[in-house]
């Protein structure tokens, strides 16, 4: 809403031009006028256009993004960049990805579909770009010990029933968005300091950062 700065001096009204010439000009004052129809109640306090867009707590999405909702909606939000389905972006998940000058922006997530169907359900977005920001100023490429400044303790954990895929979780990160780490670069060695079958950790390498953040559908 745009503050208008009104001088109550600068127009001759019927009511000002009534008084005595003498009288001193009114005060500047800052006036905010009602607007005429409500705005819009939006789901975060920044434009979804924003590129920067700060990542939802709530685990609404990623940027225009939403977690939630069908492959359609995703297609639709996401309007100007080259999107790409990939049937098997993962052993168990679909995804409908976005690009733009050949980066991966942002990806919207299915359980796995040969084919792309509109009607299908998110499950949730993922990002590998570091153009995206908590709250906090965390995102991909920042240490997980700026993470851990941000959201307190951390557990790296990962199984190998689940391709070894790595989590950190903090004692009070955003609900409903998973910080996947890792050492960056092409080293695709885990970030913890796993000790012999451990599979759960406190403690993590030098270089650790985070290498994607998912944010899962609240559709429940």
């Amino acid at each position: 809403m745009r503050t208008i700065l009104m001088v109550g001096a600068a127009a001759c009204l019927v009511s000002a031009c009534a008084r005595d010439a003498a009288e001193p000009a009114a005060e500047t004052e800052f006036v905010t006028p009602a607007p005429e129809t409500p705005p819009a109640v939006a789901d975060t306090d920044v434009e979804a256009s924003d590129p920067h867009l700060t990542l939802l707590a709530s685990g609404a999405g990623i940027g225009q993004a939403r977690a939630s909702g069908s492959l359609g909606d995703f297609r639709s939000a996401m309007e100007g960049y080259e999107l790409a389905y990939e049937p098997q972006y993962m052993v168990d998940m679909s995804a409908l990805c976005a690009y733009e000058n050949d980066e991966e922006v942002v990806c919207g997530l299915t359980w796995w579909e040969e084919e792309e169907n509109p009607a299908t359900r998110l499950i949730g977005v993922k990002t590998h770009s570091d153009r995206f920001k908590t709250a906090e100023g965390v995102g991909v490429g920042s240490s997980l010990e700026a993470a851990v400044e941000a959201y307190g303790q951390v557990e790296l954990t990962f199984s190998w029933d689940n391709e070894g895929r790595e989590y950190a979780n903090f004692e009070s990160g955003p609900e409903g968005v998973s910080f996947r780490p890792g050492l960056g670069g092409e080293n695709f060695d885990h970030a913890g300091a796993y000790k012999g079958e451990e599979t759960l950790t406190s403690s993590y390498k030098d270089g650790a950062v985070i290498e994607s953040i998912e944010v899962w559908s609240q559709e429940g």
